[in-house]
């Protein structure tokens, strides 16, 4: 841009560019954005008769080809998108960088626009990658010339429209995490609650007389949209540039806690549970953990467990009363709860040092006269709490099943069951609190632990699928066996463990007990060993000792020194 002498007239764009440029995560974004949707065009060209099928095979097949490509396209741009563009302002915010960017010449309309166009014309260019794929179904017959046109001119107005709604919700709130939970919600209650969708308009083209109609509408209504949220985001930079922070979890619990003792004026003031003791002792960063923070103290964490408490019992008892016909639903909860459990765990841990280098508190904390273990070890206490709430609803949902499907004294599905949730959460715990340390951004520590969990836990199950049920191949014997032990297989099994106490075969029974008792093995050794790594490494994770810096606990004194040396 510079060479084009643009530079002058935008340097908060060339920035923005630059640095994007230079960092290493674009182009891993970029990889990322294109095999998934190279590799599900793919899927889609071949995956329902094999890679094996010739170009004659599908001719005239092009409009449903085109229709599933242009839908995948729509879901990977509402995928990435809105996680590039949360952070444009909130960023600044949290590094108390905006107030200087209002001090410069710049107005700020053009902060604004400079800063959407730094994340629209990345998005763009990932939006072009997708073209090839739309003249491969092209090519298939069956597509207009003013299909591919529609198809083009609506993603580049939905590159718009999902840019302007991130950048106003990074605009009106304080933290990333705020503004890129609030765009998604947004997002999904525009698009399914909205009447004319951009998939629709760009599809309709080919199939209806009224096409015309639907895509002007669509493109009145998005631009309308565009521009209130760009001016609404105009409004609130200036007036939301200096908020404080706040914690909206604790702010919300805060707001129960009046709620519950204006009631419990009626009841005379009665507490169930004290929080425990109000002054630290020998342990200060635990007790800061247990007692300052909102998944931390008991009561909140009290109320944690009667939110997930309460639907398990609720639906446990329409199981035994015959109003639900079986125990498939508990089962369903106790997918979910895998999903809420996992989810707190990897945000917990994944904040617990990223959080305080965000905040810049973390010189603080070493200058405790702690070492690196102990300090890591007291900043777990509040995790270690989560984990105890966790196993009460877990527990609730296991005796259940062992009650309901009749095992009587058969315990081996109560404690291999058990055994996962104590094996799982603090593996998930140790690597997430692995990845805060390796990271100093506390937003992309929390978003890359999610994102790595989510591939351990999809991968399997999507190559199983590809493999077996669109590509139609066989896996291998090794293969499939360290398929069958990866963590959603083996929460899946155990879920099927009556299935196999009813088969006639007693070896299968066997095998499989022993195989995930191995791998549940494998996964406890990990966990220790991830424990291990953090706690021995701890002091050169948070910066005490440098990369590479040997450290002697015990240096050696001057009468240790030789007469040679000190005479030298």
């Amino acid at each position: 841009m510079r060479s084009l002498g643009i530079g002058g007239w935008f340097p908060l764009l060339t920035k923005e560019l630059t640095e994007l440029a230079n960092r290493r995560r674009t182009y891993v974004v970029r990889f990322l954005f294109g095999a998934l949707l190279f590799g599900g065009g793919l899927m889609i060209l071949y995956g329902r008769t094999g890679g094996a099928v010739s170009s004659t095979a599908r001719l005239g097949q092009g409009a449903e080809i085109f229709e599933q490509i242009v839908r995948l396209q729509f879901a990977c741009v509402f995928l990435f998108l809105p996680a590039m563009t949360a952070g444009a302002l909130t960023v600044e915010k949290e590094r108390d960088t905006l107030t200087l960017l209002l001090l410069t010449t710049m107005r700020p309309t053009a902060i604004l626009l400079q800063k959407v166009l730094s994340r629209v014309i990345p998005m763009l260019c990932f939006v072009v990658l997708s073209f090839p794929l739309m003249a491969a179904a092209y090519s298939f017959g069956g597509v207009t010339t003013e299909s591919v046109y529609a198809a083009m001119w609506m993603l580049t107005l939905f590159v718009l429209y999902v840019a302007s709604v991130a950048v106003m919700c990074s605009s009106f709130f304080r933290t990333t995490v705020e503004a890129f939970i609030a765009t998604y919600a947004l997002l999904a209650i525009s698009v399914f609650c909205c009447p004319v969708t951009f998939i629709d308009a760009a599809i309709r083209v080919q199939s209806s007389t009224a096409a015309p109609g639907w895509l002007a509408a669509t493109t009145v209504i998005s631009l309308v949209v565009i521009v209130a949220c760009l001016t609404w985001a105009r409004i609130f930079l200036v007036h939301r540039a200096f908020i404080p922070p706040r914690n909206v979890m604790l702010d919300l619990f805060h707001a129960l806690d009046r709620m519950f003792n204006e009631w419990n004026q009626v009841t005379g003031g009665v507490v169930l549970v004290k929080d425990g003791d109000p002054l630290p002792g020998d342990r200060p960063v635990a007790w800061r953990e247990t007692a300052k923070k909102s998944l931390g103290t008991f009561r909140y964490l009290f109320r944690v467990m009667v939110a997930l408490e309460v639907p398990i019992l609720f639906v446990a008892q329409l199981v035994n009363i015959n109003s639900v016909r079986n125990d498939s639903v508990v089962s369903a909860l106790l997918q979910i709860l895998w999903v809420i459990a996992v989810a707190m765990v990897c945000v917990h841990a994944a904040s617990v040092v990223s959080s305080e280098r965000s905040r810049q508190t973390l010189d603080v904390l070493l200058t405790a006269p702690l070492t690196g273990r102990e300090l890591l070890l007291q900043k777990m206490a509040g995790l270690r709490r989560l984990h105890a709430v966790l196993l009460v609803p877990f527990t609730t949902i296991f005796l259940f099943h062992h009650w309901f499907r009749d095992y009587r004294s058969e315990v081996l599905y109560l404690l291999l069951s058990l055994a996962t949730v104590f094996v799982f959460v603090p593996l998930t715990a140790w690597m997430s609190l692995w990845i805060g340390l390796k990271l100093r951004s506390h937003i992309r520590a929390v978003f890359l632990t999610l994102a790595v969990v989510s591939l351990i836990v999809m991968l399997p199950v999507l190559i199983d699928y590809l493999f077996t049920r669109v590509w139609g191949v066989r896996l291998p014997e090794i293969a499939q066996v360290l398929l069958d032990v990866s963590p959603v297989r083996i929460v899946q099994r155990l879920e099927d463990w009556h299935t196999l106490k009813r088969g006639p075969d007693e070896v299968n029974l066997l095998v499989s007990t022993l195989e995930i008792a191995g791998a549940l093995a494998v996964f406890a050794a990990a966990a220790w060993a991830l424990r291990a790594h953090c706690l021995g490494n701890a002091d050169r994770f948070l910066g005490r000792v440098a990369e590479g810096e040997i450290f002697d606990p015990n240096p050696p004194t001057a009468a240790a020194v030789s007469p040679q040396h000190a005479s030298a």
